[in-house]
């Protein structure tokens, strides 16, 4: 067989001849010898492409090449045809660079057949991909380079995918969060933010209280015990991270670098995977927020508040801000519950998460194939739990028959079926039936009589001032019968909003129609929840901490490389709570200064760590509210003096004077000394720092949430 031949029939890569063919998922690159191949040598090169990691195929237009150019016989002065691949290339350090594979020959009918033969294969795999994105750009975080490393190295990919793309930039906080609640989602296959790990955060929030709203679950816990945490729904909506803020560690984590072209391969490949997401409730069982790395109490805590007015000196905010909360050494006393988690490795395990991770998929075994294989947002799960349908505990509720799963699959395909717009002001479709059985008109007559009660309650509320006590028990009478007329109409009123919600759940009414029926936060009542039993065991630890530090993830960074718990997994249904007791500030500067390198971080007598489910911190009693409650402040009700041996009533408006007149020359020195009275005692107790966010209220119930939320990542591939 002639040169010639070679160039007609195969293909020529990097001036090599060359045939392809497909085995199994991967396209194969077999180099063929030419006359000054070494005929002794019979071992022929290969090159393998996945076809997971190839981007694109396309036939390229003719040009022109002549011997001089590429120095091959075959070609002279012959218009030459090209396969353009484009496909993921891996470097170093788990990088990703988008390369192009240039498989040439003089025979365009040979081209446009193998170019045929890829993209039906790359078809066959394509449902994966997200073919729309919602991308939310944060041109503030971290060095304020968001937007510009989206246009230059994540759009293009993005275009090079054929993935369309609409994209909001961030103007004010919680910005993302609330266009994910309020604007209809039905036409992306997935959520993309370009900033740090406070902007992943808030859309993880928005998307999880969006989902647990259209699935009617309560985000709050039940009967106010943060300890009975509710189940929530896993969203359909994949979400990508783009690393362009401080420290990126759920980016680094998740792909094991910090690089924008990684990550938007990834996104571009559909790539998934599981992350564990964690709860975080107050005392009162109300819902804080939702976070997926750390959640520190005390020095990391402190870090956070005081960077907050630092925010103008970019990332270096936090090296400063801890040093600052460093010299000062401060401890807080309490109590730490918690529950063990039910895991065959403790945190001092030695195992790293490596995809593929045993761990990871330990108990997920049923839904491996649609949990760390991409999968298309739409049909990701087909367990009961995605279609809305919750169980007991105990597991005792049957699962509902085919006929019943498809019943409700067409249901919710009735509501989500609709056009879309992407605009700013573009809101949930169905406005123009709003409140349609005559909610509205039962809504204005009963704040009509609610606002009468309260106005003749307060009239004779003054009646009853103005005249003494003369007849005091007939009116205390009329009071309590108008107090039970308000009641009524008050929970006339919330029957109404809950029509009003059922309403919403059922034709997707505006959000913003909703809010002002009730000014509630949405999914404040438990629909069809199911809660963490009460029946766990729960640990107790006291003492005084300098850190309280509750991880799901290693939270690996540049700066820490192996994170401050090595050994976390992403989707193992744990947190490694990590209790750092009061210490010298030498032995807490040799703790913080082992996180830069590979050695132990629990290698102190002063460190405990505990592989958990969920843990509680609560905190001593501090003068904080005595403080604050005992300062000198105006009378708040009437009262009974006497003079000269007659008792006269003074009313709260003549206490009101009488304290003004009294302490007029002295009242601004007074507010100035209850200011930094409140200031000293707010800082006896810390806040939390949750994915970089603040949550100031101390007593916190966090609990993990495993693989709640699907991620465009494979993980740290091992």
């Amino acid at each position: 067989m002639s040169s010639h031949d070679y160039g007609v029939e195969n293909f020529i890569l990097n001036s090599s001849i060359c045939n392809v063919s497909i085995e199994d998922n991967v396209l194969v690159i077999n180099f063929l010898p030419d006359g000054n191949t070494d005929k002794n040598n019979s071992a022929k090169p290969r090159k393998l492409i996945s076809f997971s990691e190839i981007l694109s195929v396309k036939f390229t237009q003719p040009e022109n090449l002549t011997e001089k150019k590429r120095g091959l016989n075959f070609i002279k002065k012959t218009k030459v045809f090209c396969v353009e691949i484009k496909t993921v290339k891996k470097c170093k350090d788990y990088r990703w660079k988008l390369t192009t594979v240039k498989l040439k020959s003089a025979n365009d009918g040979f081209c446009k057949y193998w170019v045929d033969i890829f993209n039906k294969k790359l078809s066959k795999i394509s449902d994966c991909r997200p073919k729309t994105l919602l991308v939310f750009v944060n041109p503030f975080g971290g060095n304020g380079e968001g937007v510009n490393i989206y246009e230059k190295k994540v759009k293009p990919i993005f275009g090079e995918a054929k993935i369309k793309t609409e994209t909001k930039q961030t103007a004010f906080r919680h910005h993302a969060k609330t266009f994910i609640e309020t604007k209809d989602l039905s036409v992306y296959d997935g959520i993309v933010a370009v900033g740090g790990d406070g902007m992943c955060n808030e859309i993880i929030n928005g998307l999880l209280c969006r989902t647990q709203f259209q699935q009617g679950v309560g985000i709050h816990s039940e009967k106010g015990n943060p300890r009975q945490c509710p189940k929530f729904v896993r969203p359909d909506l994949r979400v990508g991270i783009i690393p362009a803020g401080s420290t990126d560690c759920i980016s680094y984590v998740t792909q094991g670098i910090n690089d924008p072209e990684t990550s938007a391969l990834h996104i571009a490949l559909g790539d998934s995977h599981p992350v564990d997401v964690v709860s975080l409730h107050n005392s009162d069982g109300l819902l804080a927020q939702f976070s997926m790395s750390l959640n520190g109490y005390g020095y990391f805590g402190d870090m956070m508040r005081q960077s907050e007015h630092l925010r103008w000196m970019g990332p270096p905010r936090y090296s400063l801000a801890g040093a600052n909360v460093f010299l000062k050494n401060k401890s807080y006393s309490g109590e730490v519950h918690y529950v063990p988690a039910e895991c065959k490795e403790g945190p001092k395990s030695l195992s790293f998460c490596r995809t593929p991770c045993e761990i990871c998929q330990d108990g997920l075994a049923d839904k491996k194939s649609s949990l760390f294989t991409p999968v298309t947002p739409s049909s990701s799960f087909i367990d009961a739990e995605q279609k809305g349908l919750t169980f007991d505990c105990d597991g005792e509720n049957e699962i509902p028959d085919e006929s019943a799963i498809d019943d409700t699959l067409n249901n919710k395909e009735k509501v989500t079926e609709h056009d879309v717009c992407c605009d700013e002001e573009s809101t949930l479709p169905g406005t123009s039936d709003l409140l349609d059985s005559g909610i509205q008109e039962d809504m204005t007559e009963t704040k009509k009589n609610e606002s009468a009660i309260f106005i003749k309650l307060e009239s004779m509320t003054h009646e009853k001032v103005a005249d003494g006590l003369n007849d005091d028990n007939e009116i205390s009478a009329q009071v309590t019968e108008l107090e039970g007329h308000r009641d009524a109409a008050i929970e006339d009123e919330h029957n109404i909003v809950e029509n009003g919600k059922d309403l919403f759940m059922t034709q997707k009414l505006d959000c913003d129609a909703i809010k002002s029926i009730s000014t509630r936060p949405i999914s404040l009542e438990l629909k069809n929840s199911t809660v963490f039993e009460d029946k766990e065991e729960w640990k107790i630890i006291q003492g005084d901490f300098m850190a309280v530090n509750g991880v799901s993830m290693s939270c690996a960074c540049e700066r820490a490389p192996l994170g401050i718990s090595p050994y976390s997994h992403l989707s193992d249904g744990a947190l490694d709570l990590i209790l750092v007791r009061s210490c010298s500030r030498f032995d807490f500067l040799r703790y913080l200064a082992v996180h830069a390198g590979r050695g132990d971080r629990f290698d102190f007598p002063f460190i405990e760590v505990h592989r958990v489910k969920a843990f509680q911190f609560i905190p001593s009693v501090t003068p904080t509210q005595a403080v604050i409650e005992n300062a000198y402040s105006p009378p708040n009700s009437p009262h009974e003096v006497s003079s000269g041996g007659e008792s006269i009533h003074i009313s709260l408006e003549e206490l009101s004077v009488r304290y003004n007149r009294k302490s007029g020359k002295k009242k601004k020195n007074r507010r100035r000394s209850m200011n930094r009275t409140q200031s000293e005692a707010a800082n006896m107790q810390s806040t939390w720092n949750s994915d970089g966010e603040i949550v100031t209220d101390p007593n916190m119930t966090v609990r993990v949430h495993r693989g709640l939320i699907l991620m465009f990542c494979r993980g740290i591939e091992g």
